[in-house]
């Protein structure tokens, strides 16, 4: 994530390379185009960590993705593998 502040001191945020910018509320984040609440979904990424191609331990690193409901679908729980 990018963060901004602008001379008012509001602070903004976008993911890097997102041309969607995120204002800083009260309590959590609203979209500055459409204005709805970001909300955000857990994504799993499998560690393929064994020796062979698409093996691994089991383990997922698991990251929190911000979406606009309003405008975007919620990211998929199931995301791309990491491969070590």
């Amino acid at each position: 994530m990018e963060t901004a502040r602008d001379s008012n001191g509001v602070e903004y945020h976008k993911k890097k390379g997102s041309q969607i910018a995120y204002r800083k509320v009260e309590d959590g984040f609203e979209c500055v185009e459409c204005g709805s609440e970001i909300l955000a979904a857990q994504v799993a990424h499998p560690v393929h960590d064994g020796p062979f191609p698409l093996s691994g331990s089991g383990r997922c690193e698991n990251e929190q993705v911000p979406y606009r409901p309003k405008c975007e679908k919620e990211p998929n729980f199931h995301g791309s593998p990491i491969q070590c």
